[in-house]
This record gives C-alpha cells, sequence and structure tokens, in this order.
C-alpha cells in the first residue's frame, strides 16, 4: 500500500529592490501553523517565468530534505514535480507533487 502523499500550494511573490538587496521571488508553502517553508531567489529580470519556476523549484527542494530528514515517511521523496498554475493580484502560483521511490524502484507520482 502506498502512503497517501498531498499537493502543496507554493506562493510566489515578486520583492522589489532595497537599498540592499536587488529585486528577487519568495516562494512560500503553509499548511497550518507547523509546516510552513520558504525560499528566496534572486531575480534575473527574465521575460518568462524562469525566476518564478526557480523560487518554487528551491522551497519545493527545503521541503524534500526536511521530509526526507525525518524519516517519517515509508518512501524517500526523489524529487517534486512543480508547476506553474497561475497567478492573481501580482503573485503566482504554483503546485508541487512528490516523487517517490518505492522499495522495489518504482517512481510514483501521485
Amino acid at each position: 500500500m502506498i502512503q497517501n502523499f498531498y499537493q502543496h500550494l507554493i506562493k510566489i511573490k515578486f520583492l522589489g529592490p532595497t537599498n540592499y538587496k536587488g529585486s528577487r521571488y519568495k516562494a512560500t508553502v503553509k499548511d497550518g501553523d507547523s509546516f510552513q517553508f520558504s525560499a528566496t531567489v534572486p531575480s534575473t529580470y527574465a521575460s518568462d517565468n524562469s525566476d518564478v519556476i526557480a523560487a518554487a523549484e528551491a522551497v519545493a527542494e527545503n521541503i524534500r530534505l526536511d521530509m526526507n530528514s525525518r524519516n517519517s515517511f515509508k518512501y524517500e521523496i526523489k524529487a517534486y514535480d512543480v508547476e506553474i498554475v497561475g497567478s492573481y493580484d501580482g503573485d503566482h502560483y504554483a503546485t508541487m507533487t512528490p516523487v517517490i521511490k518505492t522499495s522495489s524502484g518504482y517512481l510514483i507520482n501521485e
């Protein structure tokens, strides 16, 4: 039986430059008060969504490392599939779905 893994919604926000830092993107994942992760990446001022995707992938990697270090799951999380699903009011949103490696070697994406 495969353990249930949930998709998480990532919120990616553009942060303008300050006197000390350049423009950047901050990706945040929240699930209640106890599950909160974020990652910030510098902006490359690309015309496509590459900065948004980089921020989403950075927070997904932080979560993957944390989850695997807890050893609370039967299967190791090998990666997360990150997909931009839309934007609203200047913020971008993405989903992240775990890619699981089972003991039999099959990758499962639920």
